[in-house]
């Protein structure tokens, strides 16, 4: 069921569907700008983002047992995740990996950083995790951090690969 790489000490082959559940957390690096917020202010910033998110997931999830089909492996997850919130936004261009985004990077925590400009801590992080069977814990494999301005981030906590876009 998993396997150990260098870029992450769980690396899931595929996903049980039973076996994934979904967290989410407001202000998850404790930002003292985000801090100045009440907690139904950061709901208000993170707008419909969170619920675009997780009705991705679940449509995933509900496609997949609708078809007797009980795996996935991450890459799919997060193609499908990025493609799914896009078609439930409507607006804009999606995730595209556009070269204006990658001048600057998405940590494994969710903090992202461009040149010249001051780091960004998401409003709100929802994951995604799996159960490892061998170290016998959750282990996170997607999450989407929501920053100000309707700025979103989808990454691949397995391969570190992730996108982002605006859906404002």
């Amino acid at each position: 069921m998993t396997t150990l790489t260098k870029k992450a000490k769980f690396a899931p082959i595929n996903l049980l569907v039973e076996d994934l559940i979904t967290d989410i957390k407001f202000n998850p690096l404790k930002s003292k700008h985000l801090d100045q917020w009440t907690p139904p202010q950061q709901r208000e910033m993170a707008g419909l983002l969170p619920r675009f998110f997780l009705s991705a997931f679940y449509d995933i999830e509900e496609a997949l047992t609708d078809n007797n089909l009980f795996t996935i492996r991450v890459e799919e997850l997060f193609t499908k995740l990025k493609t799914g919130m896009s078609n439930k936004y409507h607006f804009g261009s999606g995730f595209t990996n556009a070269a204006h985004w990658k001048k600057g990077n998405v940590d494994n925590v969710g903090l992202y950083t461009y040149p010249e400009d001051p780091d960004l801590s998401p409003v709100v992080t929802l994951k995604i995790s799996a159960w490892d069977y061998k170290n016998e814990e959750w282990a996170t494999i997607i999450s989407c951090h929501i920053y100000e301005s309707g700025m979103i981030a989808i990454r691949n906590q397995v391969s570190g690969e992730w996108d982002m876009t605006r859906m404002d």
